[in-house]
């Protein structure tokens, strides 16, 4: 107590909460689940068939979700390093517009010069990929020059690997199929994060991620359940209660895209949307579902 810490300010986690978005748990068909929710099951899916949950309880799941805003490379690409970390435009750029680095930003831009640069050798005896830097030339001479003005545009609505932010989740179940969920608690499920950030309702700004499947920022929302693109799921005594976000929406139940033939009794209490969102839904259920046959209470 009274010492100070031996990690610097830039990797300190002050609050303990992972800055990511986060499930207490997901079932997904086969792949990674970085993108948009499922607008449908998606063609050739494998897996995710046949689920039967029982008896479980979720609880205590928070996280603080940033939006990590990028520069936008001339084909409206977000600006990444070799490994795919964003360099975080907003993060690094002072209130007049001109460059304040770190020891990570300084490190991608002396890669990215070397790899741009036609007659450097420096990668050439590597076996590393570099394929997939995209910090441009622009964003190198808007450091060296130390100017406070450039044209490159932004990229928002994504994590630090610009996966798409959405939110964080109790349970979220995308493009499950004849599947059963009997007796499931979910409880305490917060979201710190951040409403979506001022520059990315700017006309040079991209405001949703090219991934996203929903129609607005969702990265600060806390979400109970949230079941999209799937058929044929039976819910059987599940309860959802005290889901908080701090700045943005809160939801209990949503039921979304083209999602069908979903029935059961689920129990809906105490959603509470943050202090910038006056919006809390216990349930939601998109237009687009079908055949539906839920007993939805709220307490």
């Amino acid at each position: 107590s009274g010492q100070p810490s031996l990690v610097p300010d830039l990797f300190r986690n002050e609050n303990g909460l992972v800055d990511g978005n986060i499930y207490g748990m997901i079932f997904n068909v086969r792949g990674a689940a970085a993108g948009g929710l499922f607008a449908g099951i998606p063609s050739g899916a494998l897996g995710n068939v046949e689920i039967s949950l029982e008896d479980v309880v979720i609880q205590d799941i928070a996280a603080n979700v940033p939006e990590i805003v990028a520069f936008a490379t001339s084909t409206g690409a977000q600006q990444k390093d070799p490994v795919g970390s964003v360099f975080q435009a907003l993060n690094v750029t002072l209130m007049d517009g001109s460059y304040s680095g770190n020891v990570v930003s300084d490190a991608q831009l002396v890669v990215a010069k070397n790899i741009l640069e036609s007659n450097s050798t420096c990668f050439a005896p590597s076996r590393l990929s570099i394929t997939r830097n995209s910090i441009s030339a622009e964003t190198i001479q808007w450091v060296e020059q130390n100017t406070t003005s450039h044209s490159m545009g932004y990229m928002c609505g994504g994590d630090s690997l610009f996966h798409v932010n959405k939110g964080v989740f109790g349970l979220r179940l995308d493009g499950a199929m004849n599947s059963s969920f009997s007796s499931v608690s979910i409880s305490n499920v917060v979201n710190t994060g951040e409403s979506q950030h001022d520059i990315c309702a700017s006309d040079r700004a991209r405001p949703l991620h090219p991934g996203s499947t929903e129609s607005k920022y969702v990265g600060g929302m806390s979400r109970g359940l949230v079941m999209s693109g799937g058929e044929n799921v039976r819910f059987r005594r599940v309860s959802i209660k005290d889901v908080t976000s701090t700045n943005m929406k809160a939801t209990g139940l949503e039921i979304l895209f083209q999602t069908s033939s979903i029935s059961g009794d689920v129990t809906v209490g105490n959603v509470i949307a943050g202090s910038k969102s006056s919006t809390s839904s216990a349930f939601e259920v998109a237009s687009t579902a079908s055949n539906l046959n839920l007993d939805i209470e709220t307490m």
